[in-house]
Parts: C-alpha cells; sequence; structure tokens
C-alpha cells in the first residue's frame, strides 16, 4: 500500500471516529485519548490522560501526552501529586504549551 492511500485510511478512520463522538455525544478526550488540562487561576495545573513526566525543574515541566508533550513553565514548581491517573503541578504558572499533532 503506498503511503499516500496509509495517510488517507488513517484520516477517514478519524473523521469517522469523530462522527461518532458528535453521535454518540462521547468525550472527545476520552475516546482520543487526549490530556485534559484543569488549570486553577496561576497555583496548580492538573493533567489527565498523561502519559508520564518527560522533563522537571522549579521552571519547568514537561508531561508526556499522546501525541505530544504538555509544557508548563514557571517558578517555585513542584509536582504535588503524580498518579496513574493524572500529575498534579503547583507553583507559580507563567505559561501553558501544548505540543500536540
Amino acid at each position: 500500500m503506498a503511503q499516500g492511500e496509509k495517510s488517507s485510511g488513517g484520516s477517514k478512520l478519524r473523521r469517522v471516529e469523530s462522527s461518532l463522538v458528535e453521535l454518540l455525544d462521547l468525550p472527545a478526550d476520552v475516546v482520543f485519548d487526549l490530556p485534559r488540562l484543569t488549570v486553577i487561576g496561576n497555583r496548580r495545573v492538573v493533567v489527565q490522560n498523561h502519559r508520564g513526566i518527560v522533563a522537571y525543574t522549579p521552571r519547568q515541566v514537561r508531561v508526556g501526552a499522546t501525541g505530544g508533550e504538555v509544557e508548563i513553565t514557571g517558578e517555585e514548581l513542584q509536582l504535588e501529586a503524580i498518579l496513574s491517573e493524572e500529575v498534579v503541578v503547583r507553583g507559580r504558572i507563567a505559561r501553558i504549551n501544548l505540543r500536540l499533532t
């Protein structure tokens, strides 16, 4: 199978999945295993559906996610909790970058 055909099939499947999500009113983050972020002011970020900690310093936390990373930058960052379903980062949060494909 040619690469273009493979890509076309993947995008077709993604469109079918998206249609089913809308039709059945399913949460897209669960179906597509996307990260779910809860931001509480500039003091706390909860990342659900994570793939582990990629990097950690008091100024930057990078959390793995399906298809990329969630990058949290700021000052005095701490990992408050690392659970199988969520990561909690606290500190003075300045920026959150999603690097997803």
